[in-house]
């Protein structure tokens, strides 16, 4: 069974308030931490809430709305992957280049905690970069908000993603131990007193990532609008959060201080991840800023 944590924001709080610039000043929010595949035994093994919504089951499936999943299809793509979620990360990995211009350039090597998305599709699971024995390296934990708009197209996160995922390549060519987490989070309605915020391992520090997963969890819109919701309508405390549109999404998404060291906030546009340079650009930037470039 998943553990709901309920805390008082504090000031290291960030990412509340209707622009999502507000820090925290005694707001609850509701917090789990679990894979996907986690979640997706709670949601086959919990009942939905008497009176919360049916969103997550009964809308019909739609190309912008969840790509035409379904529930079930939802489902299915969280217990074996997104295979074609990795075409597309290598088409735009491909399309990026392999460098970042303003970070460290990396190269792969046999066994380590992040694969090499090329060579993953070329049929070489184990083929990593880097070797995870840093215990002598300095860690910085990353969070992608993977929250978004109905209007937001998988491509666009899908860009994002793939520059995230070589700016942390960089990084620990670099001697950086990296551990990235994603977070499905938002205010559950208007009063903005109480939000709810879904946080999902996705690997480093050692740990080996499933591309098929993580494609999923970058990109594909029915892990939140059919997971994500099930999950909200199956939980007492987050039920009544159905009854608002599911979470409302303010701001870039709440992360705190005390346990990020970065945060990547939620796509506003798709013009934000246009095409590889703008994607690049923009993760760049977000480095820069949290100290982790070469400016």
């Amino acid at each position: 069974m998943l553990q709901l944590e309920k805390k008082t924001a504090t000031e290291t709080m960030k990412g509340l308030g209707e622009r999502g610039k507000g820090k925290g000043r005694g707001e609850n929010i509701y917090t789990t931490k679990a894979t996907v595949g986690e979640m997706v035994e709670f949601i086959k093994q919990a009942p939905r809430i008497d009176g919360a919504g049916k969103s997550s089951t009964k809308d019909e499936p739609r190309k912008d709305w969840d790509d035409n999943a379904g529930y079930k299809g939802a489902i299915e793509l969280a217990e074996k992957g997104w295979p074609a979620g990795v075409k597309k990360m290598k088409k735009f990995e491909v399309e990026a280049g392999e460098n970042f211009d303003t970070l460290p350039a990396f190269s792969y090597d046999i066994a380590g905690a992040f694969p090499s998305v090329p060579a993953y599709c070329a049929g070489d699971p184990e083929h990593m970069a880097l070797p995870v024995d840093l215990p002598n390296k300095p860690v910085c934990r990353m969070v992608v908000e993977i929250g978004k708009a109905f209007h937001i197209k998988a491509a666009t996160s899908m860009r994002y993603g793939v520059a995230i995922l070589g700016a942390v390549n960089s990084l620990m060519m670099a001697g950086v131990t990296v551990v990235l987490d994603a977070n499905w989070s938002g205010a559950f309605d208007y009063d903005q007193r109480d939000y709810s915020q879904w946080l999902i391992p996705l690997g480093g520090g050692g740990q080996v990532m499933d591309l098929d997963r993580l494609a999923y969890c970058l990109a594909h819109p029915a892990l939140l609008r059919r997971i994500g919701f099930s999950y909200l309508e199956r939980v007492k405390e987050l039920a009544p959060t159905t009854k608002n549109g599911y979470l409302l999404n303010f701001g870039g998404g709440l992360f705190d201080t005390e346990e990020y060291d970065v945060h990547f906030p939620r796509i506003a546009s798709d013009k934000d991840c246009k095409d590889a340079a703008a994607a690049r650009q923009l993760v760049e930037g977000i480095l820069n800023k949290a100290g982790y470039g070469n400016e």
